[in-house]
């Protein structure tokens, strides 16, 4: 349809969604947006976002996704995010969400045994984490 374009959001263990949709809301590091059909090509980043996707039967589809790139293509019409974790919001614990934030303040805890990338990297999960709990806990 004219109003729709094809989303596909990917993590490196599964295809989460992948549909035509009316429109799609997610947080990037600059800021949020919101995108339609025909929206100007773009590439993002994601530390942590929730994703609203709006089907064209009025249908949402709430998600929350970390570590990731969102691409949009205006002449193909179809974006995609592809992230290291994604999942639908309703699938999500708080009890697995606090045991990855210990698993993550556990491995920082090493200090000297982790490189400059690995530390990197833990404390930018960890951040996304707890901007997840702190969003299981307004729920």
């Amino acid at each position: 349809m004219e109003n729709q374009f094809k989303l596909t959001v990917r993590t490196p263990a599964k295809e989460c969604f992948n549909a035509e949709i009316n429109a799609l809301t997610v947080s990037t590091t600059d800021g949020e947006i919101q995108i339609f059909a025909n929206h100007a090509s773009l590439t993002g980043t994601i530390s942590f976002s929730p994703l609203v996707i709006e089907e064209s039967d009025k249908t949402t589809h709430n998600f929350l996704v970390r570590n990731g790139v969102i691409f949009f293509n205006n002449e193909t019409n179809e974006a995609m995010i592809l992230a290291l974790y994604s999942e639908a919001k309703s699938e999500i614990s708080y009890k697995t969400a606090q045991e990855y934030a210990d698993f993550i303040e556990k491995e920082l805890k090493k200090g000297k045994e982790l490189s400059s990338f690995e530390t990197d990297y833990l404390q930018g999960q960890k951040i996304a984490v707890t901007e997840q709990i702190e969003d299981l806990d307004n729920k």
